[in-house]
């Protein structure tokens, strides 16, 4: 019950972490929550006006499948959160509702829904993106329950009055690297059965400088990276909707910007 109730320590969630970034890979993706912010721009059109936009987005399909599963695990944790903190109050009201609004055939009919809901569920075990979504609640909780996605451990960690963030920061690194090197040294395959191959970045000390201080100064503002943010709108910080239209019409100037930009 304590795991439900209490919060992780920094290295579960850092493990947690690691474990699907190195599962993703196993099964031919990459591990990126940012480029969900292109692949949302494309779906909604952006490529009739900007070629950066213009690829075939369903094929990053998975990864927004790994959003939505990130939602979840925020909008779990919220369920849990109001079950803990006033559960009488919430199961009278959902018991209430069922009992005094509905009318004695819609009861039978919702039900019958619950009853009939196996089938969906069955059908949905069938759907290939089902792991994204689980490896994506997983995600979701994780962030939660590490108190990974908290404003006051990010601003914490920037004044460097906690740990807690470092370790989880480096735990996750410590443990992908491991990972990662193993892969590499047994030549292991996907799920597809091609050679693991982990492309090499674009080597440069200027871009990536310039582009981590602007990420940095907008994860200290906002209080929150791309990955956390959709967790907290699962568990009803519905203010963070602002930080997320933003992202979206920042990415899109990006994508206008892009080939006049000196980097």
């Amino acid at each position: 019950m304590d795991v439900i109730l209490v919060p992780w320590p920094w290295y579960v969630g850092g493990a947690l972490v690691a474990i699907i970034m190195l599962m993703l890979i196993i099964l031919g993706k990459s591990f990126g929550f940012s480029s969900n912010f292109k692949t949302i721009c494309s779906a909604l059109g952006a490529g009739n006006s900007c070629d950066f936009f213009k690829y075939d987005w369903k094929a990053r399909r998975w990864n927004l499948m790994f959003l939505i599963g990130a939602l979840i695990g925020g909008v779990f944790q919220l369920i849990i959160c109001l079950l803990i903190r006033f559960p009488k109050l919430v199961i009278l009201r959902w018991s209430n509702y069922i009992n005094l609004v509905l009318t004695v055939q819609e009861r039978h009919m919702y039900w019958r829904l619950i009853y009939g809901s196996h089938i969906i569920l069955f059908s949905i075990l069938k759907m290939k993106n089902l792991i994204y979504i689980f490896l994506g609640v997983v995600f979701g909780i994780a962030m939660y329950k590490a108190v990974v996605a908290s404003w006051f451990r990010i601003y914490e960690m920037f004044n460097f009055q906690s740990f807690h963030r470092y370790g989880f920061i480096a735990t996750a690194l410590l443990i992908g690297a491991v990972g990662l090197r193993l892969l590499k040294r047994y030549e292991t395959k996907d799920i597809d059965g091609e050679k693991i191959v982990i492309q090499p970045k674009e080597r440069s000390i200027t871009r990536y400088l310039v582009g981590g201080i602007l990420f940095g100064l907008g994860w200290a503002l906002v209080g929150g990276c791309p990955g956390p943010i959709f967790v907290l709108l699962g568990a009803g910080v519905w203010s963070i909707l602002i930080v997320i239209v933003f992202s979206l019409l920042g990415t899109y100037a990006y994508g206008l910007l892009k080939d006049n930009l000196p980097l």
